[in-house]
């Protein structure tokens, strides 16, 4: 194995982080676990016995969550490292379950095994993330849908206007984070690309994409500021362990010490995250 991929792997694995957007996102779309519900919901009501997959579960607790939304349904987890979960394990739904998988790795043995398919996050972490995105929708039984969530790193101003970088301690930081992902060779731009991926296929029926903009306004009272709030301190302590490449990062006065404080302090007003979600429906009929 080379130098540079396994400098790639350790990064990959250093990005496993528990910066996962899971409340901050749910609560943008009011209180809904996926974008597309109606058509997830049709989905899993008309399949005999219904199976979710999440691909790159983190902490598991969108399979928490949709395990007991759907209790009929085999809601499946899988990642790269063991899941930490942080709930009481006596709390999990007994129709979910947590398997160590690499998405990277031969995914043939998923086939045709799953009715929804989630994947949130994860590209920034994947060299070829085309390759998991085409074996995760052959993993798709007929008519399944897969569903891919990505959120820019970076922050918008008011009007929707890209901040300078400036403008805001945690905003540079963010876009630091996407330069360094780029210089290591993973997907963190793939998203860029996903729906035009999906609407090439030939066992594609339909591919939605939507942009959705979350708030993340840390002077305004509310839950939606606390999730923002919350979103964005675990990020300030992810990215100096994420990417210890990164001078800025390091030190008591670092980049990341400033973006913490800015957080705490609830500077950032009007500020908005890009999230894209971009939905993929397989062919009933193969």
């Amino acid at each position: 194995m080379s130098k540079v991929k396994s400098s790639q792997e350790s990064a990959a694995k250093r990005l496993q982080h528990k910066a996962a957007p899971h409340d901050f996102l749910k609560e943008a779309m009011n209180g809904e676990l996926t974008a597309a519900a109606e058509l997830v919901d049709s989905v899993i009501a008309s399949a005999n016995k219904p199976s979710i997959l999440d691909a790159g579960c983190g902490s598991g607790q969108w399979v928490i969550e949709m395990a007991r939304k759907y209790s009929r349904a085999t809601v499946t987890g899988i990642d790269v490292k063991p899941i930490d979960l942080e709930a009481d394990r006596r709390s999990v739904p007994s129709n979910c379950l947590f398997k160590i998988m690499d998405l990277e790795s031969d995914l043939s043995e998923l086939e045709r095994s799953f009715d929804v398919i989630h994947v949130r996050s994860v590209a920034s972490q994947i060299l070829d993330f085309p390759r998991v995105v085409d074996q995760l929708f052959k993993a798709l039984r007929p008519g399944g849908v897969l569903l891919l969530v990505a959120g820019e790193q970076g922050l918008y101003g008011p009007n929707r206007l890209p901040m300078a970088l400036e403008q805001s301690a945690i905003h540079k930081a963010m876009r630091l984070l996407h330069e360094y992902t780029i210089a290591e060779g993973f997907s963190i731009e793939s998203y860029l690309f996903w729906h035009d991926w999906l609407n090439g296929r030939p066992d594609v029926e339909k591919v939605v994409s939507q942009d959705v903009w979350v708030p993340v306004e840390l002077g305004q009272r509310g839950r939606a500021s606390e999730m923002g709030r919350r979103f964005l301190a675990d990020y300030s302590r992810f990215m100096p362990k994420a990417c210890p490449g990164i001078a800025e990062f390091q030190g008591e006065n670092s980049l990341c010490s400033q973006a913490a404080r800015e957080v705490q302090e609830a500077k950032l007003i009007g500020a908005t995250m890009r999230w894209r979600f971009v939905v993929g429906q397989k062919a009933s009929v193969p």
